[in-house]
């Protein structure tokens, strides 16, 4: 009973797996056959990709043509991979129901759990009306896959990925404060990536931190559409980690000081051109105590100069003119 009920609920559950994939498919009641229908689509679509990249006439492409295979490719790799990861679930078995329906195949209730199953296959075939399947399947895998993808465009300027439209990021830099606002597109071009060069004033500001947060994302998007197959998140997970443990050494002197200067806080925070206080957010909580801790010495030795000052001065003026009384 428990193994019929598990194949029951086994095949409830795929069936309506079946349908959401629209998979056409006579045996997609159990897990066993969707399994295979996995291992089939993944052998449908990496025909595909090597069809793609394993065709001789597709070595010498044009960057527009090479561009746009490689997006298809990308689009079949991510249809691979989601795949083999429902795949993998099956094989784990986290719930146990495979390992029921295999249970069920064997033993005494083999018969029963064989004709539970085959009802439960003409129920549906009745009620869905499927066709047997045949090879028209794999083209209509693959168009399903290469339609439901996101599209890539590209604008004007970037002519198929050949070039970057980095316009909106050239006026975003020269409203900046404290930059040359005579800045030209080519010269911009070249310094855009030369961050270090960028006044320091002017990297504190929070408008520098959205602009360079839109030069990011930009390029990350740029580096997607025009090269689909590059590992991109793997790269930039590793320069991250890499930066993360530079920065635990204190190599970024710019940012991080040394000796004393890094036990006082670093560099007092300036004031020039700062117009709100969400501008000095950038500096953190920790660095604005710093600088508030720093500011209120300097006004108590003020205060004390002060003090000294003014008594000197009167003890100047008593010697330099002396009382009615003396005189």
């Amino acid at each position: 009973a428990a193994a019929r009920t598990a194949s029951r609920r086994g095949a409830a559950r795929l069936a309506k797996a079946a349908l959401k994939s629209g998979r056409n498919c006579a045996m997609s009641g159990t897990l066993l056959e969707q399994a295979r229908n996995l291992h089939e689509d993944l052998e449908i679509l990496e025909k595909a990709m090597y069809r793609e990249l394993g065709d001789p006439a597709t070595a010498h492409l044009k960057r527009v043509d090479e561009v746009a295979r490689d997006q298809v490719v990308a689009t079949l790799l991510d249809a691979h991979t989601q795949r083999a990861k429902r795949l993998a679930a099956v094989y784990e078995d986290g719930d146990g129901a495979r390992r029921e329906e295999i249970q069920a195949m064997s033993g005494s209730t083999v018969f029963s759990a064989f004709y539970d199953q085959l009802k439960l296959l003409r129920d549906y075939h009745r009620k869905h009306n499927i066709a047997p399947p045949s090879e028209v399947y794999e083209r209509e895998l693959l168009v399903d896959v290469l339609e439901g993808a996101n599209e890539q465009t590209f604008t004007g300027e970037e002519a198929e990925g050949r070039y970057l439209d980095m316009h909106a990021l050239h006026e975003a830099y020269i409203n900046l404060k404290g930059v040359d606002k005579e800045t030209d597109y080519a010269s911009y071009l070249k310094a855009a990536a030369q961050l270090a060069n960028v006044p320091k004033p002017t990297a504190l500001t929070s408008g520098y931190v959205r602009y360079v947060k839109s030069l990011r994302d930009y390029w990350e998007g740029f580096l997607t559409r025009t090269q689909p197959l590059l590992p991109l998140a793997d790269i930039l997970t590793k320069a991250t980690t890499a930066f993360d443990e530079r920065w635990a050494k204190g190599e970024f002197s710019r940012w991080q000081g040394g000796g004393a200067e890094k036990e006082n806080g670093g560099d007092p925070i300036s004031l020039e051109g700062v117009s709100s206080a969400a501008e000095l957010e950038v500096h953190g909580l920790e660095k604005l105590k710093a600088e508030l801790a720093r500011l209120q010495e300097e006004v108590a030795e003020l205060r004390r100069r002060n003090g000294v000052l003014e008594r000197a001065m009167a003890r100047a003026a008593i010697k330099t003119f002396p009382s009615n009384g003396q005189g």
